[in-house]
């Protein structure tokens, strides 16, 4: 039986950086199998499947209907459009390319463990662990209520990978401690309470074994856009001796702050809509597993997207000229 050109996969938005790599899946289903070709927004040239390509052209269609654009220029961004045309009938979908400078992908430092909540007693150890990442690689450093206190106690220091350690404790030595990882492209920050105590704390911080904390879960994948909100998906990763209860969601966006802002905790399920997002915004997100031993290291990054416009543009092609083109 005929039947009218489908999409199996519509291509979405991207949002790449000058001089890398992007391709826009279209594919469709139909009978007969409709003729997939691409048409950059404001240009009279058609892009075929298998079509030889010009010596120096940058832009290929697979035999499955993906267009691929390489060495990306300012020049290449603006709406693409996969049409599917069969006798039964054509359809479009139409997806942007936004080019930005190379530093939307060199987002804040990340940390991936940072410290934890403690009750020691006095006289004992504290070590508080703060472990960061990111390009450039960040520099570390320790604020007590706000304020440094490094340098004025021989008590306290800053072992390798960043790690605060502060010996023979004292009542003083109780409240809030803030891990900074800083670098040129931004800061990120973690507290964690270090409560001294004269009779039943610990002496000294336990050890997390990393073996006790979840596996970070895969990276998280955009399935929809809306203008204030973006569903996000994910895999949980291992889990350690004890399974991941629940998900936190961080996210970042270089015109709402310079750092990663915790948008959603005690998430339940690996399908999540993250809310209140700016209109017309780029984002980037990053997924945790939390178990009662703590936070696992972070999902790699998701792909950056941009959350819709308030009034979006309107859609068109003139459907008799492609015919007439396709002859």
């Amino acid at each position: 039986p005929v039947a009218p050109p489908q999409f199996v996969v519509r291509p979405r938005d991207q949002i790449v950086a000058q001089g890398r790599t992007v391709t826009f899946p279209c594919e469709t289903k139909g009978n007969p199998q409709p003729a997939v070709f691409w048409q950059k927004e404001g240009s009279q040239n058609l892009l075929f499947p298998n079509q030889p390509l010009q010596p120096n052209s940058r832009y290929s269609v697979s035999p499955t209907g993906d267009l691929t654009i390489a060495n990306i220029q300012r020049s290449d961004a603006g709406y693409y459009i996969c049409q599917a045309l069969t006798v039964a009938g054509s359809i479009l979908a139409k997806a942007q390319l936004e080019v930005t400078d190379v530093l939307t992908d060199r987002p804040p430092p990340i940390i991936l463990q940072g410290p934890i909540n403690q009750t020691l007693a006095v006289d004992g150890t504290a070590l508080l662990k703060c472990k960061a990442t990111g390009d450039p690689l960040p520099v570390i450093s320790w604020l007590k209520e706000g304020f440094t206190f490094l340098g004025r106690d021989p008590r306290t220091s800053i072992q390798d990978q960043g790690t605060l350690q502060i010996k023979t404790l004292r009542l003083s030595d109780t409240g809030t401690y803030t891990c900074v990882a800083t670098s040129s492209s931004g800061e990120t920050s973690w507290s964690a309470v270090l409560e001294v105590t004269e009779s039943g704390g610990a002496t000294v911080s336990k050890n997390y074994d990393i073996n006790d904390l979840p596996g970070p879960p895969s990276k998280p994948q955009v399935t929809d856009v809306t203008k204030n909100s973006v569903t996000l998906s994910w895999q949980p990763g291992t889990p350690g001796s004890l399974p991941a209860s629940a998900y936190i969601i961080e996210a970042f966006s270089q015109s709402v702050s310079n750092s990663w802002q915790t948008v959603a905790n005690h998430v339940k399920t690996t399908l999540y809509t993250v809310r209140g997002l700016r209109p017309n915004t780029i984002y980037l997100f990053m997924v945790r597993a939390i178990n009662s031993q703590g936070l696992s290291d972070p999902s790699p990054m998701s792909d950056p997207v941009r959350t819709q416009d308030i009034s979006p543009p309107a859609q068109g092609v003139d459907h008799r000229q492609v015919q007439k083109e396709l002859g």
